[in-house]
């Protein structure tokens, strides 16, 4: 059983600044006020925001923040080494209120630093709002990774690469990842149909200086940055809450200057999620990816949420990983030392293996997992498919293998509120208007369907419907392997079948009039030259 030592910081600014200190060790109880001089040390410390630079800052730091605690009586002491006489690391739970929130206790230096090796710390929230029962599951990890790295904001994160790197280092653990595709609050929200054991999000956060207030940057479904603020994020994962969220981004441990203010992470656990992983400061890139390597390394293998950060710390610091003082940790009282899942779990037998899915009534087929290193392709479509006037839908060419239709299918499934219209392979009047018919029956068109009725040539009818049915509601055509129509293209002669060509150019001259409420996508090997003033080219190869 481990040693328990729990130690508070009280302030009050009505009384002049009054510093206390209550630690709680054994039953027993020392309260005091803390020497001034002491914290006007630390707060002049502090001031080095890349103490985690300087080996010797942070041994200063951490050896006033070690003595305020100790005190007069060395109860720290004792308690280490009362610890080490029953082969025991210290868990010290840390309740820190006003400007004491901000303090690096990570650093806690007594002849060596004693986070990595001798202690666990953690940041204890009393008013966490949370009835999550923690048991051990007999089953994998299951973790849902998110990154976030919004266009137009700096540093770029190599999200892909990120993505790509997290399920290469956890292939051969016990542990089940699935990837939000996204960045989006609204995707993470659409994905917590299922339960998670650990929701990782990664991606840039810092501090609001207009209000003072801790925010995460996300994603809108164009890329666009979004600020989110931790009540936006707690009613989403209020849906499915996890038993651990990570928020893998800069200072999303750290708190405002203001001293009634809090971190991200506190937040999160007064909100209701049990134990909350955050950055203390701006983190590399290197030492984000690696601590969540380690950390789900142990997590994976049945430890529980302390000796799983407690080996990545220690990992960080024998690796010269300078970012193992900014890892935090805020919990409220329970579960921390339950693991989420037993010893012995069997590792995945094909870890990396898609799974694919087709879209409803259809032979298009989509990617529910494994799609990865897309993100830029949907927003880049979703641009000219919302916002660019001079066109009426894309081309999607490329050769094969490189997943044509499964973009096409995450773009109708991003335009859900769209009518799908579609027609695999060959491409004639009758196809079409099966296609048109299936859709406007399944809807419950009326009109729709009264104009198909009419005897009209094809070109009249398309235009008939441009000019009515596909002016007032969202349709989409989605014309599939459309190379079955280009019959010598083997040859490099990229002339269509004649029965194509006419139905092609009916719609090419008749999708205009609608506005953009209905729009056209191909998916097609080659790019032939009649579609060139009308559909955007998009070529999955061309974003590697």
């Amino acid at each position: 059983m481990a040693v328990e030592f729990d130690v508070r910081f009280e302030w009050s600014k009505a009384e002049e600044n009054l510093w206390m200190v209550r630690v709680l060790a054994d039953g027993s109880e020392d309260r005091g006020e803390v020497d001034k001089k002491q914290i006007e040390a630390i707060e002049e410390e502090c001031k080095h925001l890349d103490w985690r630079r300087s080996v010797e800052l942070g041994r200063r730091i951490g050896s006033i923040l070690f003595r305020v605690i100790d005190g007069d009586r060395h109860v720290l002491s004792e308690a280490l080494k009362d610890a080490g006489n029953k082969g025991e690391r210290l868990m010290i739970g840390v309740m820190a209120d006003g400007p004491a929130r901000r303090w690096p206790f990570e650093l806690l230096f007594d002849d060596g630093f004693l986070v990595p090796f001798r202690v666990d710390l953690v940041r204890r929230v009393e008013d966490g709002d949370n009835d999550i029962s923690i048991q051990t599951q007999d089953r994998q990890l299951r973790i849902l990774f998110m990154s976030c790295s919004p266009l137009g904001v700096e540093p770029v994160l190599d999200f892909e690469l990120e993505e790509d790197a997290l399920y290469r280092f956890t292939e051969s653990l016990p542990v089940h990842i699935d990837v939000e595709d996204t960045g989006s609050l609204v995707g993470l929200d659409e994905r917590l149909d299922e339960e998670y054991d650990i929701i990782h999000l990664s991606g840039h956060a810092d501090i609001d200086r207009d209000n003072d207030s801790p925010i995460f940057l996300m994603e809108d479904e164009l890329g666009q940055p979004v600020k989110v603020m931790p009540e936006e994020l707690s009613r989403v994962l209020s849906k499915n809450s996890p038993r651990l969220l990570f928020l893998s981004g800069c200072r999303t441990g750290q708190a405002p200057d203001d001293a009634a203010a809090y971190s991200f992470s506190r937040h999160m656990v007064m909100m209701g999620i049990p134990a909350v992983i955050g950055w203390g400061l701006p983190v590399s890139d290197a030492g984000a990816i690696q601590a969540a390597r380690k950390f789900y390394l142990e997590l994976g293998r049945g430890e529980d949420i302390l000796a799983a950060l407690h080996l990545t710390r220690r990992f960080l610091f024998r690796d010269n990983i300078k970012d193992w003082c900014l890892l935090r940790l805020e919990a409220n009282n329970h579960h921390l030392s339950i693991p989420l899942v037993k010893k012995g779990q069997a590792p995945p037998t094909n870890p990396r293996q898609t799974l694919h899915s087709s879209l409803e009534g259809t032979q298009v087929k989509i990617l529910e997992r494994g799609f990865i290193g897309r993100r830029r392709q949907i927003q880049s479509s979703l641009r000219v498919l919302k916002h660019d006037d001079s066109k009426i839908g894309l081309l999607i060419h490329g050769t094969g293998g490189l997943g044509k239709s499964c973009l096409a299918g995450k773009l109708c499934e991003r335009l859900s509120e769209h009518q799908l219209i579609i027609v695999h392979g060959i491409l004639d009047s009758i196809a079409l208007l099966e296609a048109v018919k299936r859709a406007f029956q399944k809807a419950g068109d009326e009109e729709g369907l009264q104009i198909l009725e009419q005897a009209l040539e094809l070109p009249d009818k398309m235009m008939m419907l441009c000019n009515s049915v596909f002016k007032k509601k969202s349709c989409l055509f989605l014309l599939d392997d459309f190379e079955q129509n280009l019959p010598n293209a083997d040859k490099g002669d990229l002339t269509l079948a004649p029965l194509a060509q006419e139905v092609l150019q009916a719609l090419l001259n008749s999708l205009p009039t609608t506005n953009k409420k209905t729009q056209l996508i191909i998916t097609c090997r080659y790019q032939f030259p009649m579609i060139t003033n009308h559909l955007q080219p998009m070529s999955p190869d061309s974003f590697r």
